[in-house]
């Protein structure tokens, strides 16, 4: 692969097995699912075909080791007091 230069990695695919015993790649790619099929067409010199599909996925919830900004927010804001207008009894220190 050295001979094409500087490369990234666009996506991951795992490769998966069907019931019927298929293989077949699946993946995400940002908001969209990946498959790469296995076609039960060939070239004609016998080579195996393999379609690329995409669909729309589900935005999965967030599972982030950060908590989000509200959170952290949330996490800085001083609780309420709850005083009572009245000093508790046998208080030595009447505030």
């Amino acid at each position: 692969m050295s001979d094409y230069g500087p490369s990234l990695t666009a996506l991951k695919l795992y490769k998966r097995t069907s019931q019927k015993g298929t293989t077949y790649f699946t993946g995400r790619m940002g908001m969209l699912k990946v498959a790469l099929l296995k076609s039960s067409e060939t070239t004609d010199d016998g080579c195996e075909i393999w379609n690329l599909v995409f669909q729309q996925a589900e935005e999965k919830p967030r599972q982030d080791s950060k908590p989000s900004r509200e959170a952290r927010a949330m996490a800085n804001e001083p609780l309420p007091e709850r005083r009572s207008s009245r000093p508790a009894p046998n208080d030595p220190i009447p505030f």
